[in-house]
C-alpha cells in the first residue's frame, strides 16, 4: 500500500509564496491505478516528484509498504519513475538492450528479464525496431521503449508523468489497457498524471482532480461524472474547469 499523509510543497521568494501541493492525503491499495488530472500548473508533476523522492515535501510523509520515504534507499528500491520527454532510455542501446540494462540495474539477470522484455516489445509494437538504436527512433517510439523499461522492472510502485503524450490514439489506448492488466496481474500500484481525461475513464480505479495545488476531488471516475452531471469523464473534466 502507498500512504500519502498530508504532503505539501511550498516555494517561497521575496515577492510571493506558491503552494505547489497543499495538504494532499491519499491511500492507494496494491493493484490500484490512480490518475492525477488537472491543467498545467495544477501540481501533477510536483506530486510525482515528491512521491518519487526527487524533491522533499515542505511537510508530510509518504509510506510504501510501511517504508517511509525518508528511508530513501529502501523506498526507492520499490519505485520506478518515468517523466515526460523520453528521459528513461539509453539512446545508444536498442529497445531490448534498454530493458535488459534497466532490469540489470535492479539486480535482475538477463535470463529472467529476456522473455518479459520481448513480450513488451511485441505489445508496444516495437518488433521491427528491435535491432535499432533508440536514438534513431521517433520520439513516440522512444516513449514506448521507456514505458517497456518501466514495466519490465521489478518494482511495486510505478509513477508515470504524461506517459501517452505525443502518441496516437490507438497505441495510447493499448498502453493504458496494458497498465491496467499489469496492475491487476502483478499487484503493482500505478500513479499516472495526465491532462487528458479521455484515456482515464476506463483505466483508473480512482482519480485525483487537482487545481492550483489543491485536491478538488478524490474518487472513482463514475463518481466524478455523476457529480458533474455528465455522461463521460472528458465532459465532466471540461465542465469542472469551466465552472470553477
Amino acid at each position: 500500500m502507498l500512504s500519502i499523509k498530508n504532503i505539501s510543497k511550498i516555494y517561497e521568494t521575496k515577492k510571493k509564496r506558491v503552494n505547489a501541493i497543499n495538504n494532499l492525503s491519499l491511500d492507494v491499495s496494491d493493484g490500484e491505478i490512480v490518475c492525477f488530472l488537472g491543467p498545467n500548473g495544477a501540481g501533477k508533476t510536483t506530486s510525482v516528484e515528491i512521491i518519487g523522492n526527487f524533491i522533499t515535501p515542505t511537510k508530510g510523509n509518504i509510506y510504501l509498504d510501511g517504508i517511509s520515504i525518508n528511508e530513501k534507499k529502501k523506498y526507492l528500491e520499490k519505485v520506478g519513475v518515468l517523466f515526460e520527454g523520453n528521459k528513461g532510455v539509453v539512446k545508444f542501446l536498442t529497445p531490448y538492450e534498454n530493458m535488459i540494462y534497466f532490469c540489470g540495474l535492479r539486480g535482475i539477470n538477463k535470463r529472467t528479464t529476456s522473455e518479459k522484455a520481448l513480450m513488451y516489445i511485441k505489445e508496444l509494437e516495437l518488433e521491427k525496431y528491435n535491432n535499432t538504436r533508440v536514438n534513431y527512433l521517433s520520439k513516440g517510439n522512444q516513449q514506448k521503449v521507456a514505458i517497456g523499461c518501466m514495466l519490465s522492472m521489478p518494482v511495486k510502485l510505478i509513477l508515470l508523468d504524461e506517459p501517452t503524450l505525443g502518441l496516437d490514439l490507438d497505441i495510447s489506448n493499448k498502453i493504458m489497457k496494458l497498465f491496467k492488466r499489469e496492475a491487476k496481474a502483478m499487484n503493482k500500484i500505478f500513479i499516472i498524471t495526465t491532462h487528458d481525461a479521455e484515456f482515464v475513464e476506463d483505466v483508473a480505479d480512482r482519480i485525483v482532480v487537482l487545481k492550483e495545488g489543491n485536491s478538488q476531488f478524490i474518487g472513482t471516475p463514475k463518481e466524478f461524472i455523476e457529480k458533474m452531471g455528465s455522461k463521460r469523464l472528458r465532459d465532466a473534466y471540461l465542465k469542472f474547469f469551466e465552472v470553477k
